[in-house]
């Protein structure tokens, strides 16, 4: 883990994410102010979620795409989940 990270923390019996809403809420409780994107940062998702709708991907990065820009945030983020499907699949929903 690297020290600009952060560990996601979601109801464990809720194994898929979806929602813009969700994802901005997560982002506002989770993440905001905890992680600087000026530098490369990584966000961790825990191994029981199977599934993230890109509504909710996009909520959750909506903040950060609005402040560094798309081509900035797909830089500077490394996801890390259960399976590199998951870590691909949140990096193509953006």
């Amino acid at each position: 883990m690297m020290d600009n990270s952060i560990v996601l923390e979601f109801d464990k019996s809720i194994p898929n994410l979806a929602g813009y809403e969700y994802g901005v809420s997560i982002y506002e409780e989770q993440i905001k102010g905890k992680l600087d994107i000026s530098k490369n940062f990584e966000i961790e998702f825990p191994d029981y979620i199977e599934m993230i709708a890109s509504s909710f991907v996009q909520g959750l990065f909506s903040d950060i795409v609005n402040q560094i820009g798309l081509a900035n945030t797909e830089s500077r983020l490394t996801i890390k989940a259960a399976t590199l499907d998951i870590a691909e699949s949140i990096k193509r929903k953006l």
